[in-house]
């Protein structure tokens, strides 16, 4: 098949409707009628993506964040979006719009987590669902630690929980409009730490633990609606360490 084919399958998956509007998703690098037969599903589109990418003979990667925000001023080494024009290989992004999109990023980790009877909250970005069984806060940070395989920082609420609200990656924005009993998210800036309603309680599980989990669901739609193209998800690592 033809990128161009991707394209369109990506966006039954995550329309472009959905994003934000500061948002940059959509082909990034690479030429549309491109012939593809390897495609990475990867959370960035960085150097050790773009590494795997040429390992397995990719001619795309289609990445949760854009390489390319800001205006780009210059295309030169040891940057990775020199590294990915240089190898040829297409760069495809879908950001908000997968956060937003059924079976995206939100939908995938309320999953990870238990919850039932999801539901879309914050304009439909992030979803908002109910524990199998109510817990502590401290109770949930830890189940949440232990279920995404990471380290969180928690912000204790008076109550017992059992709705949570989440939004994967940076999602400080909403706790003061969140109804739940708690909310999740992966990053929160301090002055959204000090806004928080006393009887909330907030979880922050780290940006990517929080949105790695859509990367082999959406691998393995994509293989199922495009059955010619070998699909690998390449899951990574955290940009930085905990110590």
């Amino acid at each position: 098949m033809i990128l161009k084919e991707l394209m369109t399958v990506m966006e039954t998956i995550a329309p472009k409707a959905l994003a934000e509007e500061w948002d940059n998703v959509g082909l990034l690098v690479g030429d549309a009628s491109r012939e593809l037969d390897t495609v990475v599903v990867t959370l960035d589109a960085d150097e050790a993506a773009i590494r795997f990418a040429k390992e397995q003979g990719a001619q795309a990667i289609v990445a949760h964040h854009p390489l390319i925000f800001s205006p780009v001023r210059a295309v030169c080494a040891p940057s990775a979006l020199y590294t990915l024009a240089a190898s040829g290989i297409a760069c495809f992004a879908a950001h908000t719009n997968l956060d937003a999109a059924k079976g995206g990023v939100n939908d995938v980790l309320a999953a990870k987590i238990g919850l039932t009877d999801v539901c879309e909250a914050f304009g439909g970005i992030g979803r908002i669902g109910r524990l199998s069984q109510e817990m502590t806060p401290e109770g949930f940070a830890t189940f949440v630690g232990q279920t995404l395989g990471t380290r969180v920082q928690l912000r204790k609420g008076i109550k017992t929980i059992r709705t949570v609200a989440l939004v994967g990656g940076a999602g400080g924005d909403f706790i003061a409009d969140c109804e739940a009993d708690a909310y999740l998210t992966g990053e929160i800036k301090h002055h959204e730490w000090l806004e928080t309603p006393a009887h909330l309680t907030v979880v922050a599980a780290g940006h990517y633990a929080t949105e790695v989990v859509v990367v082999e669901p959406l691998a393995n739609r994509l293989q199922k609606s495009c059955p010619a193209l070998r699909v690998i998800p390449f899951t990574g690592h955290a940009p930085y360490t905990t110590v």
